[in-house]
């Protein structure tokens, strides 16, 4: 796969389906499409294709390689790191400067940990999310800025996963001085339709839930 021109990177991950309502709307956002191992069975359901499948292909029927055949497979057999994480690293391989990551919750929740724990190891590389239907959830790595776009009532969580600094704006409850791992600053609310997070040393992960109403 050429990387030359590519900024967006969508990955399908093999844990609980998106709608395809979500997986089309974002597959239109982005230049290319990644489907870790076992996913590529769910294209046809979500209405998608993708430009390649990545992974040790140990959760892949035949049945699954006829149908996608024309896609490219890349083979990464190396055990000491899941499929997801392979497939970020080929995401970065290209040049991804955003990456998004859907169907990375559910199933066991080692697997699912360790999924979001890829947001912190890699956010100070590349804009990557994981996101679903009411939801998306970033990493910050002091020092860095996260500017949302929201609506007055979404639910802003940020949960530190060291000691940290930060501040926010747009928000509804002024952000602790310190802030320790926990749920001190979670459900807290936007108040504009634009929230900003600095952190300024540590690191968090940011949750943006969508107000419903």
């Amino acid at each position: 796969m050429r990387s030359h021109g590519i900024q967006s990177v969508l990955i399908l991950a093999n844990g609980d389906s998106p709608t395809a309502t979500l997986a089309k709307s974002l597959a239109r956002e982005h230049q290319v499409i990644l489907v870790t191992d076992g996913a590529v069975e769910k294209l046809d359901a979500l209405g998608i294709t993708a430009n390649s499948v990545c992974g040790d292909f140990d959760s892949v029927t035949n049945a699954a390689r006829v149908r996608w055949k024309h896609l490219e497979w890349i083979d990464t057999p190396d055990q000491n790191h899941g499929d997801l994480e392979k497939t970020l690293q080929i995401a970065l391989s290209l040049g991804a400067e955003r990456v998004t990551i859907i169907g990375a919750s559910g199933g066991r929740p080692d697997h699912m940990l360790a999924n979001y724990s890829l947001l912190l190891r890699y956010c100070a590389q590349v804009d990557v999310t994981i996101a679903n239907e009411t939801s998306t959830v970033r990493a910050l790595c002091a020092p860095a800025i996260i500017r949302m776009d929201t609506k007055v009532g979404d639910i802003i969580s940020i949960i530190a996963a060291q000691r940290s600094i930060c501040t926010g704006a747009g928000l509804k409850w002024e952000l602790p001085s310190q802030l320790e791992p926990g749920t001190r600053a979670i459900s807290n609310v936007a108040v504009d339709e634009h929230v900003e997070i600095t952190m300024i040393s540590g690191s968090a992960y940011v949750c943006h839930l969508t107000s419903t109403d």
